[in-house]
């Protein structure tokens, strides 16, 4: 995704989704929320991959939804995984994306 960040930001600025999946990100920390979302109309959950480059995983929820991240368990460090909960006025979706990382990589 790196390399591919102005078609993710013309995706979000024309269609407007509402919730966007992304795996194998490979974003870092040099990468910002604010490099992902320049519009600022979403909010970015990712856990991106610490020790190597590439991997990781990623949501952006318009900020028209109340979103909140859920806190994975750590027994769970061995996925790269993002959860987080959609409340509307009549229920509580939760969100879960990611993908498991090799033990050998760990």
């Amino acid at each position: 995704m790196r390399n591919k960040l102005p078609d993710l930001h013309a995706l979000l600025n024309s269609k407007k989704p509402d919730i966007v999946f992304i795996t194998e990100s490979w974003l870092d920390c040099s990468i910002t929320d604010g490099c992902v979302d320049p519009y600022g109309g979403y909010s970015i959950y990712r856990s991106d991959r610490v020790h190597r480059v590439g991997g990781g995983v990623l949501a952006a929820v318009s900020k028209a939804l109340h979103s909140y991240r859920v806190i994975v368990p750590s027994q769970f460090q061995s996925v790269e995984v993002e959860c987080f909960e959609v409340v509307t006025d009549t229920a509580a979706y939760r969100f879960i994306t990611g993908c498991a990382v090799a033990a050998a990589l760990l």
